[in-house]
């Protein structure tokens, strides 16, 4: 995905997908500015503690220079599938995103 080249220091609320570990699956992650200020970050569905300054607000950083930005409809795609695939196939890398993907051990596509 082409984007216009975002400066470090000044994150910006919205959707991103980023990895884990190298070479694993994109995640969801999302950065979110409420409306008293405070900033958030979510990253695989899991919530970050929010901080009123960016720089303090866990992983707010992180995304902000390892994610690129999606849309809304994929972020909540990715937790869809997230959420099926740890229950009805454990092996698929959506429900193992800190493991990187080996493309011989994935089942067959059918």
């Amino acid at each position: 995905m082409n984007e216009r080249p975002r400066p470090v220091d000044t994150p910006e609320p919205g959707y991103f997908l980023m990895r884990l570990v190298r070479g694993g699956p994109h995640v969801p992650a999302q950065i979110i500015q409420h409306a008293d200020g405070q900033w958030q970050a979510v990253i695989d569905g899991d919530a970050r503690g929010p901080h009123p300054d960016p720089a303090y607000a866990v992983d707010v950083f992180r995304i902000w220079h390892s994610g690129a930005r999606t849309t809304s409809d994929e972020y909540h795609h990715r937790l869809r599938m997230k959420s099926w695939a740890q229950k009805n196939m454990p092996e698929h890398p959506a429900a193992n995103p800190r493991k990187a993907i080996t493309l011989t051990k994935l089942p067959p596509l059918i």
